[in-house]
């Protein structure tokens, strides 16, 4: 079953939740939205296309919130003929309004909407127990990943003291009319996620496996490995350091190795290629493509070009700086500095820029667990898996048994700047380190030199004017 059923079904829940909102690819409002609950749920297949519609909705923020997050960081700068596509997000110019903050929001609350619908009615309903736990699984782990992204985005990051301050909304109950729920604080909101993280462990254990036909994958759906690779990526974020190596640990040992070579640079431009990926978020052809929003590879339209500072991490000849990058003419013709165009989500020829989002590696996993090892200074266990990745990566190992703690997480951490370009964690990992955004030779107009900025206003997604409008309760980020 396709996702692009997904968008038909779940608009009317969610504009009771928030008002009358565009749903991002709605386009069209089929008669049987005005089924009632009770007069549409009455199938597994149901319950589970609800799900698949829940899933689309998590792609919806992943997708727009890599692209956010970079024009945002540093690791790109405009491109010498962008005809100005994000240009307002890259300098600086969002607000409350900006619809690509108010689609991350409002798909993240469709997502978990869905997942409580599900959660709510499925348990009564009385049908096969081993598909039950797992269709129950997937929309407690949906609940918790959807509420983890919109904290990490919309909230400030945990620093080990201040759980107090407001988190966002956490939502256990389906939708009602006028509802206008508050923000819960950050120590809160991880609880919540904690408790419905192992309750979609212990489901999906006990659930009988999807059935898989045509090209769907177990990578496309949670499954018990996923659970523990969002619990060390959860850690990590939260410090809990020990935590993290526990759960990265248990991925490792399930998951296959991290690729190298050619199939590690095809892994991103194939939709289908596997290699190392343990979760991922799919999309078919016709539907949205990532990589369209750095480089529009027909016209050789550069909307965005790697920034000077990120290309010169890399050494000339490895498989990620091919892997992510291409040079063209248009790319070498951004002022000042020359650029790159970005084609780490290029897509097939077929459709180029469509990939499907690749959510979780097992090479972040080796990240984590070796930062985790080295916040613990334990340099050695951290010397070993910084270098599994630069091995499995084509360039030469780097001695960190001789380093200071320090010197060996910064340099841990520009590793991971170098892997996972252009996938989203740059501007978290810069959050997450209390760091401001230093963008080195980039064309930011009006601003020569380097360019720092450490307000919360830069770090903080804005909540959409059109939640803080409808509902008082919900306090607005500072800055907006």
């Amino acid at each position: 079953m396709k996702f692009t059923l997904s968008y038909k079904i779940i608009t009317l829940a969610t504009l009771l939740l928030f008002g009358c909102k565009q749903i991002d690819n709605v386009v069209d409002i089929q008669p049987t939205m005005l089924l009632t609950e009770d007069t549409a749920l009455t199938s597994l297949n149901a319950y589970d296309a609800l799900l698949l519609s829940s899933y689309g909705q998590l792609r919806t923020v992943h997708f727009t919130s890599i692209y956010v997050s970079d024009f945002l960081a540093d690791d790109v700068k405009v491109g010498g003929n962008s005809p100005g596509q994000g240009a307002p997000t890259y300098y600086y110019q969002h607000n409350s309004a900006t619809a690509e903050f108010s689609t991350i929001w409002t798909a993240g609350y469709a997502a978990i909407n869905l997942a409580n619908i599900i959660i709510k009615r499925l348990p009564d309903f009385q049908a096969d127990a081993g598909v039950k736990s797992r269709i129950l699984g997937e929309a407690y782990a949906i609940r918790a990943m959807a509420h983890f992204d919109l904290l990490k985005y919309y909230a400030p990051f945990y620093n080990g003291s201040n759980g107090g301050e407001l988190g966002i909304p956490y939502i256990t109950e389906p939708a009602v009319a006028l509802q206008k729920p508050s923000r819960n604080t950050i120590d809160v909101c991880y609880a919540n996620i904690d408790s419905d993280l192992n309750q979609a462990s212990a489901l999906l254990s006990a659930g009988t496996p999807r059935v898989l036909t045509g090209t769907n994958i177990p990578q496309h759906y949670f499954r018990p490995i996923i659970i523990n690779a969002l619990k060390a990526r959860i850690a990590l974020y939260r410090q809990n350091w020990n935590e993290a190596i526990t759960q990265a640990t248990t991925v490792i040992n399930a998951s296959s190795p991290m690729v190298t070579g050619t199939p590690y640079r095809t892994m991103f431009t194939s939709a289908e290629n596997l290699g190392e990926i343990i979760f991922k978020l799919r999309f078919e052809q016709g539907q949205g493509r990532l990589g369209n929003n750095y480089w529009g590879e027909a016209s050789d339209l550069c909307y965005f070009v790697t920034s000077t500072d990120l290309t010169g991490l890399y050494l000339a000849g490895e498989d990620r700086l091919a892997a992510f990058t291409q040079v063209t003419p248009q790319a070498t013709a951004t002022l000042p500095g020359g650029g790159l165009a970005i084609v780490k989500n290029r897509g097939g020829v077929a459709d180029y820029g469509r990939v499907d989002l690749k959510i979780f590696r097992a090479t972040e996993m080796y990240s984590i667990r070796a930062e985790a090892n080295a916040r613990l200074n334990q340099i050695t266990a951290a010397h070993t898996d910084h270098n599994a990745i630069r091995t499995a990566r084509g360039v030469p190992s780097e001695n960190l048994l001789p380093m200071t703690q320090q010197q060996a997480i910064i340099r841990i951490l520009a590793e991971k700047r170098r892997e996972f370009a252009f996938e989203g964690h740059r501007l978290l990992e810069l959050r997450r380190a209390g760091q401001g955004i230093r963008r080195l030779n980039h064309n930011v107009t009006g601003i020569a030199g380097d360019f720092t900025n450490d307000t919360n206003f830069f770090r903080v997604f804005p909540i959409p004017l059109t939640e803080t409008q409808p509902n008082p309760n919900v306090t607005q980020n500072p800055g907006y």
